[in-house]
């Protein structure tokens, strides 16, 4: 999908029986639970995130929208044989939520692409290069950090003096 410079793939794109499409993001985390261990707890916010930038571009398909959803791991789940994986995946809809991120999508784009124009940051590698993933570039910025400050030079033990 491909909406003002800003190309989105969708994961899933299920046909919904009132019309329109359901927008399935897949996510490699487990299906969010309250303490109780059953009952559905928030999703993490930039899987949110995710939905609300392809459903803002999802709009210019001119295909209805039926609701967004994340399909996440279902960790009570156990591999039954016989190559059924049904119920490996449960389904948590976040349609509210992903929409009502949507008119945020242009700004995020904007910004990015600020980011993108400008000249490159003068920041050092740090936890943020892989919080909430590692960051692709992240070996190529170690090589612009500056030195890491080098310890005194000591006698060795042992080492007679001259």
């Amino acid at each position: 999908m491909y909406r003002d410079g800003l190309h989105a793939r969708a994961d899933a794109l299920i046909p919904s029986p009132t019309g329109g499409y359901i927008l399935r993001e897949t996510k490699s985390s487990t299906f969010p639970l309250k303490q109780d261990g059953v009952t559905p707890n928030k999703p993490k916010e930039h899987h949110l995130d995710d939905l609300a930038i392809q459903a803002w571009v999802y709009q210019a398909t001119a295909w209805p929208l039926a609701g967004a959803e994340l399909n996440l791991l279902n960790n009570q789940w156990r591999y039954p044989g016989n190559g059924d994986y049904s119920g490996l995946f449960r389904q948590l809809p976040v349609t509210a939520d992903a929409l009502g991120r949507m008119a945020e999508v242009p700004n995020w784009h904007a910004a990015a692409k600020t980011v993108l124009l400008g000249t490159m940051l003068d920041i050092q590698t740090g936890p943020h290069c892989s919080d909430p993933y590692d960051c692709p570039f992240h070996d190529h910025c170690t090589t612009l950090d500056a030195p890491a400050p080098t310890a005194a030079a000591s006698p060795t033990p042992n080492s007679a003096p001259s």
